[in-house]
């Protein structure tokens, strides 16, 4: 009996000894596989985060075109009430350009609420660049705007194409990077061959791009177009973006996510 039991005892240690075995196996293996996909989750949400990110920089870049921001300078409007002279001239530059011309409170209101997210303090006078003269006033009693009587020409300030450079964010704020092409407005005294063919990164005219000079309207003797190549240059600028997206100057616009949509809140111009 003796043996018996002694034999029983090893038996007993012995399937105890694997049954621990299989049972810490299992649990390293178990960890090994969670680890695996773990590491596989955090991927995923690396490029769903990245794949977000992107898709917000293409609606803040829409947003910047649908308003025409290329109309505006350096400046930083959060926590502001109040245009500057400068955001009133984007803001009648987008009517104007939109063959919109007639400025109204509800127009403003509209604008500065889905482009800044506030409501005015004031309603400024529509007074463009050096004029003396309002094209429009805001008349309190009336709670509208009056014109004047008074008009203004055609501003060419917008550039032929733009480019999504690269979008980035912080907290809840989100900047995009934009870079221009521009082609300066032929004067009534082109001469064939000027400067005025050419293409530039901004609408000073003072940057030119001479990687698209291949890529200039042909004109007559006369100054009268023959042939447009501006679409060729889009195409050689896009699909060629590694060779301008780091040419001066840029244009940065930083917009703050509230109530799941964004507001502008600043203006850079890197040059």
């Amino acid at each position: 009996m003796k043996g018996q039991n002694k034999g029983l005892i090893v038996l007993l240690f012995l399937v105890a000894l694997s049954l621990g075995t299989y049972i810490v196996y299992s649990q390293v293996g178990t960890k090994d596989v969670k680890d695996d996909k773990k590491d596989v989750v955090d991927g995923k949400t690396e490029d769903n985060d990245k794949e977000e990110l992107d898709k917000i920089g293409e609606y803040l870049f829409e947003k910047e075109e649908k308003y025409e921001l290329y109309a505006l300078g350096s400046g930083n409007y959060e926590g502001k009430t109040n245009l500057t002279q400068e955001q009133v001239f984007a803001f009648y530059y987008y009517l104007m350009d939109n063959g919109n011309l007639d400025v109204t409170k509800d127009k403003i209101d509209n604008y500065v609420k889905d482009l800044y997210n506030i409501e005015l303090s004031e309603y400024p006078e529509i007074k463009l660049g050096q004029d003396t003269a309002a094209l429009y006033s805001y008349d309190k009693n009336k709670n509208e705007y009056v014109s004047s009587g008074f008009g203004h020409g055609v501003f060419e300030i917008n550039p032929i194409f733009s480019k999504l450079a690269k979008v980035e964010k912080n907290d809840n704020y989100y900047t995009i990077t934009v870079t221009r092409v521009y082609k300066p407005v032929q004067g009534t005294d082109f001469v064939a061959g000027t400067p005025e063919q050419e293409y530039y990164a901004d609408k000073s005219y003072t940057t030119k791009i001479e990687k698209l000079h291949a890529f200039v309207n042909i004109y007559d003797a006369n100054g009268e177009l023959i042939k447009s190549e501006i679409a060729k240059a889009q195409e050689y600028y896009e699909q060629n973006y590694d060779e301008f997206k780091n040419l001066k100057p840029q244009y940065k616009y930083t917009f703050k996510k509230e109530n799941n949509d964004y507001y502008l809140v600043s203006v850079e111009i890197i040059k």
